[in-house]
């Protein structure tokens, strides 16, 4: 009787989800069809799946409208990874992070009385159309802009209409350190080499809630005074808006923007030389203040390593040009696949990497950083089976929270064939 209950339940809630979707379904295509703009109800009213077509096809009567094109688009080639196994994971041929891919050209927008919604800082232009290279969500590509999440809205947050020149730096995944060093913060440079960058008044950015946001604004000069951050109630209309573009598709770095962060965070000059940096020509680290993707036997995982010299760093403890400092004098970093892994753009030529990871989720975004950087690139599988070819799905979106347990003697086995000298066989 309970489990007849039970399926009458879960059935009844299942035709009320279904029933509630259609009717928001049905609400969204009429606004669509309503001579109503999202400023007062409903979502934008269509596409510009390019800044450039919208630019040299909209009629804004307006000397402040320009594309202004920085870097152009240009095919990048990876190298294989390396590993102790026989065949290479097949996760490193796939997709825009495989063995080739053209990145997009680089440039700057200037859109008079354009908006921008939400925390991912989206775009929707004077003709109340979302322009898509601009407004990436994670799981949303530029060719399918309208599964966009604000094409799900029935109303917009209230408009804000500013008379000032705003510039867009905002970006998904912005509040963590990977997305923020390297989807982020290339934008300013775009904004820097536009001679833009002197004339704005206000930044958007993504919430400023971690110390490294701050540290790395700061050093490029933008005061936090002149920040406005996001939400996902954000809604402003600036009469001149300045939108540079994201830096190529997220994960798949682009040489400008790694030359830019190195430029502004590697410490050269002598009296800011970092004495500790020298400390950790051989590093681990370790995600030990993570709460989620950490090594489940690190500690036996630092009794092999400690016999080749290898020391402990938790990267959460160190600013980001203390982070750049060490980094920089690395001779052999071995991590788990993480956001501290960010800093390897830091790294001279010829370090070596190994980056392990859970044999469910391969992410191979640091691979493309090493290819860029001519960093020695190894990569690791944890114990357990490895998500086989022909795998149904987005294999980037496999969770990749989960804990992990290294095999000692892969990673010793590793670091032999990396040259890495320095102990005898564990066991």
């Amino acid at each position: 009787m309970k489990n007849s209950q039970k399926s009458w339940d879960d059935w009844y809630l299942a035709f009320v989800r279904t029933g509630k979707a259609l009717i928001k379904s049905l609400i969204l295509e009429l606004l669509q069809r309503l001579p109503v703009k999202s400023t007062v109800l409903g979502a934008p009213k269509g596409i510009w799946r390019s800044t450039e077509t919208f630019i040299h096809n909209s009629r804004l009567d307006s000397e402040f409208s320009n594309y202004i094109e920085l870097y152009p688009a240009h095919t990048i080639h990876r190298l294989p990874p390396k590993s102790i196994y026989q065949e290479t994971d097949w996760r490193f041929a796939e997709g825009y992070l495989g063995s080739q891919f053209t990145t997009p050209s680089a440039f700057v927008a200037l859109l008079p009385k354009g908006r921008v919604y939400g925390e991912n800082g989206t775009i929707i232009s004077p003709d109340d159309r979302l322009i898509a290279d601009l407004s990436i969500e994670f799981g949303v590509v530029q060719d399918n802009a309208e599964d966009h999440s604000i094409f799900k809205m029935i109303k917009l947050a209230k408009l804000t209409r500013l008379d000032s020149k705003v510039a867009v730096l905002a970006a998904a995944g912005g509040y963590s350190y990977f997305h923020w060093m390297f989807d982020v913060l290339p934008r300013i440079h775009l904004l820097q080499k536009s001679n833009l960058f002197s004339t704005i008044d206000k930044f958007v950015v993504n919430p400023l809630a971690s110390d490294f946001q701050k540290e790395t604004l700061e050093k490029l000069g933008i005061p936090v005074e002149k920040c406005l951050e996001s939400n996902p109630d954000f809604h402003i209309q600036a009469t001149h808006l300045i939108v540079p573009s994201l830096p190529g598709i997220t994960g798949s770095m682009t040489q400008w923007a790694c030359d830019f962060l190195r430029k502004t965070f590697l410490n050269t000059t002598p009296d800011q030389k970092n004495d500790k940096s020298s400390q950790f020509e051989r590093l681990y680290i370790s995600r030990a203040l993570a709460t989620r993707r950490r090594v489940l036997n690190e500690d036996e995982v630092m009794d092999l390593l400690s016999r080749f010299g290898f020391k402990i760093l938790t990267m959460e403890t160190l600013t980001v040009l203390e982070q750049a400092a060490v980094m920089a004098t690395a001779e052999v970093v071995i991590s788990l696949h993480g956001a501290a892994l960010t800093n390897l753009v830091f790294c001279s030529p010829g370090c070596k990497v190994i980056e392990i990871f859970a044999p469910h989720y391969v992410n191979p975004c640091y691979r493309a950083l090493c290819n860029l950087m001519n960093l020695d690139y190894w990569y690791l599988l944890g114990e357990g089976e490895p998500i086989p070819p022909g795998f149904k799905g987005d294999y980037l979106m496999v969770n990749g929270e989960a804990d992990i347990t290294i095999n000692i003697n892969a990673l010793h086995q590793t670091l032999e064939q990396l040259g890495v000298t320095g102990a005898n066989r564990p066991g």
